[in-house]
């Protein structure tokens, strides 16, 4: 980037010393042809006077004085009053000396072209301002800023780049609208700039993000948490049309995250991203805290870019594949049916935990992709089983917040159905309390849709998500799913013993089946009997089956 940067830089100066050289030829042109003032040049059967053609080498010297004042309108619009200022010296001289007025018309028009690149410059001068600033705050904003990091780099003094976000922004803009988030916003950069002085530069980069060079700092945490307390202070949002203050008082969190020149880098772009996975860092740290950089940091982002490529070629190659963990009831050890799991294993035979491709795909467009491979697959390796089964059993399959909340899920889920001829009654989708966080509205019809086309509705790790309880008096659930992080210690730890009693006795007053996850002793397979859970599932009676195994233990 900065070579690129630097071969155009080097392009503007050659261009800009041709013009100037352009210029003076046609300055010396200009300037022989005064001396046959009054004649004529032959042009074929045509005559123009020296006057005439003196006036096209004016208007070719006021195009490349226009050409160097948009290279740059600074040194062009400062040689460009030179240049023209040699013009005007030569006219006055003719006037005041040789008493001949006929230069009044040039001078005319050099002032107007004098004022014409005046205008120009200004012009470009405030575009070039607008360009790098702000115009909420009248801060830098990134342009100005990556100016601003380059020189700093350039004088090797040793300084801080301090990433500062805003959390949970999108909360204020939808509880105060926009007009108070810039208010926010503003006040925030007002005290920031406060909080660094003049010795320091305080830039907007983004929509609740700030990034602040200063001096290096000797002690990091102590500025850190000033940063945070100093942005915490109570923000007075004022009611525009009213004028009336103290209408929402409101405290703002934020994540700080800091990288350091030149020990972490020397590169203005580098500088930036390793702040900003500082940043990101602290906010997995539970946000309102701020870290230094780690190169640690840098290695799990690469990490995370490499999931993202597998994945993607994962879903082209095929290299998922499923799994199939089967259900029993408490009382009968009866099948109940399958969770459907995702695997992924490389071509070298090296597996990828779910638990790490899968929050990477969430974070991406990927997990729709994903639902799609595993709903279609699904479907299409049971539907024989299905159909031919007198006992139904039920093919349960996990799908993102995402899909669940969009426009039409449900209405995908039903072609699917139909396009592999499979039974809606032995379907159930696995959803989480998050989907209610995205869109309350979308998840609600989707789920009340798909409940009236026979298809189960299991709500997974229940009692660990967002608003459970309220959306069970409001949704047609038909299962809900004990986590494991909640059986693990039912066997010593009387709180878990007592929370699975709740949920179970919940379910029973809302009308649902209850199944435990992570079941992994037959202790446990007893505690959860005795309390009233309907099934179990878990390694105690039936791990993670391949197809063919799955097939041969429907067959039993």
């Amino acid at each position: 980037m900065d070579n690129m940067k630097n071969a155009k830089k080097k392009k503007s100066e050659i261009l800009f010393i041709f013009c100037i050289l352009g210029y003076f030829v046609l300055f010396l042109g200009n300037f022989i042809l005064d001396s046959f003032s009054g004649e004529v040049i032959n042009l074929g059967r045509g005559v123009i006077s020296v006057s005439s053609f003196n006036g096209v080498l004016n208007s070719l010297q006021a195009l490349l004085c226009t050409v160097m004042v948009c290279i740059n309108y600074k040194r062009g619009l400062y040689i460009s009053f030179v240049l023209f200022g040699f013009s005007l010296i030569g006219m006055f001289r003719t006037i005041i000396f040789a008493h001949i007025l006929a230069p009044i018309p040039g001078i005319t028009y050099v002032v107007i072209s004098v004022f014409t690149l005046t205008v120009l410059a200004h012009y470009l001068k405030q575009r070039d301002i607008d360009l790098i600033t702000d115009s909420l705050t009248g801060l830098s904003n990134r342009n100005g800023l990556i100016r601003i990091l380059g020189k700093k780099c350039s004088d090797n003094a040793k300084f801080d780049v301090v990433y500062v976000d805003l959390d949970d922004f999108k909360f204020i803009n939808d509880n105060l609208g926009h007009k108070g988030g810039d208010i926010v916003l503003k006040t925030v950069a007002n005290r920031l700039v406060e909080l660094v002085g003049k010795n320091g530069v305080v830039s907007r980069i983004g929509g609740d993000e700030f990034l602040l060079l200063v001096p290096e700092l000797s002690e990091i945490t102590p500025f850190i948490n000033q940063i945070i307390n100093y942005v915490a202070r109570k923000i007075d949002v004022i009611d525009e049309e009213t004028n009336k203050r103290n209408v929402r008082e409101i405290y703002v969190t934020t994540s700080v995250g800091v990288a350091k020149y030149p020990e972490h880098s020397t590169n203005p772009d580098e500088l930036i991203k390793f702040a900003d996975l500082a940043m990101y860092n602290a906010k997995k740290e539970g946000k309102n805290k701020g870290l230094v950089f780690d190169f640690s940091f840098d290695e799990a982002e690469a990490r995370k870019s490499r999931i993202e490529a597998l994945i993607k070629k994962s879903l082209d190659k095929d290299y998922f594949y499923l799994v199939y963990q089967p259900q029993f009831g408490t009382e009968d050890h009866k099948l109940r049916g399958f969770e459907t799991l995702l695997r992924l294993k490389t071509p070298e035979g090296k597996m990828v935990s779910p638990g790490e491709f899968i929050p990477i795909a969430e974070g991406t467009n990927l997990i729709s992709h994903i639902d799609d491979y595993v709903l279609k697959r699904a479907l299409h390796e049971f539907r024989e089983v299905m159909q031919r089964r007198k006992e139904k059993i039920i093919l349960s399959i996990n799908m993102s917040a995402k899909d669940i909340c969009m426009a039409g899920f449900a209405k995908y889920v039903e072609q699917a159905i139909v396009e592999e001829n499979f039974p809606p009654e032995c379907l159930e989708i696995e959803i989480t309390e998050y989907c209610f966080a995205h869109s309350q509205e979308n998840a609600s019809e989707n789920i009340t849709r798909l409940r009236e086309l026979g298809v189960h509705i299991a709500l997974d790790d229940f009692g660990t998500g967002y608003a459970s309880l309220s959306y069970l008096t409001k949704l047609p659930i038909d299962l809900l799913k004990i986590d494991k992080s909640f059986i693990d210690n039912i066997e010593t730890d009387k709180k878990s013993k007592a929370f699975m009693d709740t949920v179970i006795s919940i379910g029973r007053l809302h009308g649902c089946k209850i199944i435990s996850e992570g079941v992994e002793s037959e202790k446990q397979v007893e505690l959860i009997r005795d309390a009233g859970c309907d099934y179990i599932q878990g390694y105690v009676w039936g791990k993670p089956l391949s197809y063919d195994d799955a097939i041969a233990l429907c067959s039993e």
